[in-house]
């Protein structure tokens, strides 16, 4: 593959469409079961070679992204750079768009598209399960990022099986504070063992459709965090009443999304919670991997 002299990759936000936590691990995280797809609402990261070390830039109007080396961007350029031996330095920027600390993965998806962009800068001949490994060690959610959109996720949600679910219009609504993931890990304190919880995500297939999905739309970490935040029901409640096919918080919270079969329904419940000052992202789901592109592919 031939070196370029600059990429642009869009860094698309996640939503879990099911989550189940299982037992706590030896290592402090959790077993969990989850189906991820990503959705239409990108940060952008641009990158190109620079003399001196990472330059990094950062473009986000919250001003809670953190903008040096604890940026999982500039954590994902060290980590490639150093596995392809490349002595020069970067220059990246990111411009975000997802919130933080809204369950939709904004950092982790930063990550994949740092060392997918870099992996296409050099040509790299990296294949894509060696950097899904490499993933690994920035974040569980990191390899999804680098799968083709839509998976089930096992383990720490590391386990990837693809799957493939149609293209649906999606509202979310990001109620404005953030959510710690091992804050809401900690509250669950879940005692089942993976043998009570089942098998039936496991079963999924990619035939299979989302209506076809053999276990009701739940997140486990839900009901611990409205206790918290009772708001996010409020949100939940609204989309179902406006029309939505499903409704569920998304990853350890707070952002709650509502996916819809009529695109003009979904547009009205938008209307309905930017009225009240919310933040909004009214897209689809996606079927494919905008960050793994036909033109980028090895």
């Amino acid at each position: 593959m031939a070196q370029v002299g600059e990429v642009r990759i869009p860094s698309p936000a996640k939503i879990n469409l099911f989550l189940q936590v299982l037992s706590e691990r030896p290592d402090g995280y959790h077993e969990i079961r989850t189906l991820m797809q990503l959705v239409d609402l990108y940060d952008e990261i641009h990158i190109r070679r620079h003399d001196g070390g990472i330059r990094f830039q950062v473009f986000d109007q919250s001003g809670h992204v953190p903008k040096g080396e604890d940026n999982l961007v500039w954590r994902a350029a060290k980590l490639i750079l150093a596995e392809m031996g490349y002595p020069g330095g970067m220059a990246i920027s990111l411009y975000k768009r997802i919130p933080v600390g809204a369950g939709l993965g904004g950092g982790s998806s930063n990550a994949a598209a740092t060392l997918w962009g870099l992996k296409i800068l050099f040509g790299s001949a990296i294949p894509k399960a060696q950097l899904q490994g490499m993933a690994l060690a920035l974040g569980s959610d990191v390899p999804f990022f680098l799968s083709s959109g839509c998976a089930v996720g096992e383990g720490r949600g590391e386990v990837l099986r693809e799957i493939r679910l149609p293209s649906k219009p999606v509202v979310i609504v990001y109620p404005g504070f953030g959510v710690s993931s091992g804050w809401a890990y900690e509250r669950r304190k879940l005692k089942l063992t993976e043998k009570d919880k089942g098998d039936n995500i496991i079963r999924l297939n990619n035939k299979q459709s989302r209506e076809d999905l053999p276990l009701p739309p739940v997140n486990e970490l839900e009901e611990v965090v409205a206790e918290e935040y009772p708001l996010i029901l409020d949100l939940k409640r609204s989309l179902l009443v406006s029309g939505a096919r499903m409704a569920l918080m998304s990853g350890s919270g707070s952002s709650v999304y509502g996916i819809f079969d009529d695109g003009v329904i979904a547009a009205q419940a938008a209307r309905y919670w930017r009225g009240r000052n919310y933040w909004v992202h009214e897209g689809r789901t996606l079927d494919f991997n905008p960050i793994i592109t036909e033109e980028t592919k090895p």
